[in-house]
């Protein structure tokens, strides 16, 4: 816990990750972090885990489309050990969430893409994007 920052009910983190998808690895060691102090239940660090794990991803490739001169930033608000907020964003141009298509319909089961902001949508409490659609905002009930 020496990394975050604490008061009394809340602790938080900003981390900055170049847009390549090595980064990944400083995600992975953020959130062995964030598993030492949570007490939440292992299905709330897996949803965590594949949403970040996604949204990331997202951020690098498709964000800012891995110009390693770029940086995705994450922060992360923990507030009476109830509620854990991530806010990820990217330095790209935004997209329209809405026009994503639903991936499980037929139509679109053959189609390449959604599934990531599908998943997040899923797994997430909530999931919110900013008017631009380079910002997303995932909350999670611990």
């Amino acid at each position: 816990m020496k990394s975050f920052i604490q008061s009394a009910n809340l602790i938080s983190k900003r981390i900055l990750f170049p847009s390549e998808i090595k980064s990944l690895a400083i995600l992975t060691s953020f959130l062995n972090e964030i598993k030492e102090i949570l007490s939440a239940d292992k299905d709330v660090v897996s949803k965590i885990t594949t949403c970040l794990n996604e949204a990331l991803t997202n951020a690098i490739i498709h964000g800012n489309k891995e110009n390693i001169s770029k940086f995705i930033t994450l922060d992360m608000v923990l507030i009476h050990q109830k509620c854990l907020i991530f806010k990820i964003t990217d330095e790209g141009t935004g997209f329209k969430p809405e026009d994503i298509s639903n991936p499980t319909e037929t139509e679109n089961l053959e189609k390449i893409g959604g599934r990531g902001v599908f998943i997040m949508r899923k797994l997430a409490d909530f999931c919110i994007f900013n008017k631009l659609g380079n910002e997303l905002t995932l909350y999670f009930k611990i």
